[in-house]
């Protein structure tokens, strides 16, 4: 497995948001917060075992006559995002950023109208904005393509985690979480 290196207190200090944001998303997939409903069994699992990370998730869901509905902290939630984001344009286009990004969005994929989608799903509109740096895991994927179904997208595990990183109107990663969750990170040139 390829890592990318980073200060042990920028790779732990988020560590339990990923745990609580991998059972929001899987909570609102199923609409359930008790361990012996959620089908993930590391997720059923975090959630049998910390009381108060199950309290969490109750506190959040609200269920009325029109279904069930997760209120997280978008704060929180933005925070994880843009670590990974980080992550991923470090290990895709070899940029380092420090500063914050302009954008972090961050929306269940089911909001978005089939044109939204479409253009959130293909990175410049399915055309090239800009080279990538020469040597960068993001240049070798566009002259190599890319594996699997989903041009542009690298599928980490089938359903559950995809992302594409590349350039648009500045620096962009993009992430699919359980194929409910989209997620844009966007820093400027």
């Amino acid at each position: 497995m390829i890592t990318v290196p980073s200060c042990y207190d920028c790779n732990n200090s988020a560590s339990l948001d990923e745990s609580w944001l991998a059972c929001v998303v899987e909570c609102a997939v199923t609409g359930e917060v008790e361990a012996e409903r959620i089908s993930r069994p590391v997720i059923a699992k975090m959630l049998a075992h910390s009381p108060a990370l199950a309290s969490s998730m109750a506190a959040i869901r609200l269920i009325t006559e029109n279904g069930t509905t997760f209120y997280p902290d978008m704060n929180r939630v933005r925070h994880i995002v843009t670590k990974i984001a980080r992550a991923h344009a470090a290990y895709e286009l070899h940029e380092h950023f420090e500063h914050e990004p302009i954008a972090v969005n961050v929306f269940p994929l089911s909001l978005l109208s089939d044109h939204a989608l479409q253009d959130f799903e293909s990175l410049g509109g399915g055309k090239l904005a800009m080279w990538p740096e020469v040597g960068s895991r993001a240049m070798q994927r566009l002259l190599e393509g890319y594996p699997g179904d989903r041009p542009g997208w690298v599928v980490v595990q089938k359903g559950r985690y995809r992302y594409m990183a590349g350039i648009e109107d500045g620096r962009v990663v993009r992430m699919v979480l359980s194929e409910y969750l989209g997620c844009e990170v966007v820093w400027d040139f």
